[in-house]
């Protein structure tokens, strides 16, 4: 997400502190030539270490709140991206890597999880709208897929264990929650009974058709 990698190919104006080498140094702020986005934190001898504030519309990013290190981002960090969604969460060398939590437009949060430099990794949470969650170890590609992924309903019990593709159900079967375990220090990862009955799958209701299963009851 980092939009400036490389201030030497970036056409700007700084206003701030300097060494004895007209390095920038100290607080200072740049703004930039090409759309007047700008960014302001500490700088040590032309390398920004410290907080930065940046407003951008680069990388469908328009904000972000990070610690720097050696010129990237390391520490603490929030990025608002021009859809209005956000997340917060820790970066490494420029990239997300650690607990983070995302937000939709409205800041109801949306998903919780880790990243392994810079892509998803683990056990991740889809917070769904109107009750429950979809939660289960992410693919290669850091999507709710597999064949062991859970959609917990919002009593926080009863589930669905199956098959879910980027964090849609395609098939599954009831199970009960029965405890959780700690992942990487942060993450909780349910454990549930081994799912048994008979198969749910997913249907999409229209106006002449409901469902091919009407006997089916929920867990």
């Amino acid at each position: 997400y980092e939009p400036y990698p490389d201030m030497k190919k970036e056409k700007f104006t700084f206003k701030g502190g300097r060494d004895r080498e007209r390095r920038f140094h100290g607080r200072g702020t740049v703004e930039f030539d090409d759309d007047g986005s700008y960014m302001t934190g500490m700088w040590q001898h032309d390398v920004r270490h410290g907080n930065f504030k940046i407003e951008t519309s680069r990388n469908g990013v328009c904000f972000i709140d990070s610690e720097y290190c050696d010129n990237k981002m390391n520490g603490k960090t929030t990025i608002k991206f021009l859809d209005e969604t956000w997340l917060e969460g820790f970066t490494k060398d420029g990239v997300l890597h650690g607990f983070s939590r995302h937000f939709d437009g409205k800041n109801r949060l949306t998903y919780i999880g880790m990243y392994r430099n810079g892509k998803p990794f683990g056990t991740w949470w889809k917070i769904i709208r109107g009750g429950g969650c979809v939660v289960g170890r992410v693919d290669e590609d850091g999507k709710l897929s597999g064949t062991t992924i859970a959609y917990l309903y919002p009593d926080f019990k009863s589930a669905l264990i199956g098959t879910f593709k980027d964090g849609e159900m395609v098939f599954s079967q009831a199970a009960q929650l029965t405890g959780h375990t700690t992942e990487n220090s942060c993450i909780k990862r349910p454990v549930f009974t081994e799912p048994d009955g008979r198969l749910y799958q997913r249907e999409i209701s229209t106006h002449e058709f409901v469902t091919s299963g009407p006997t089916l009851a929920d867990p």
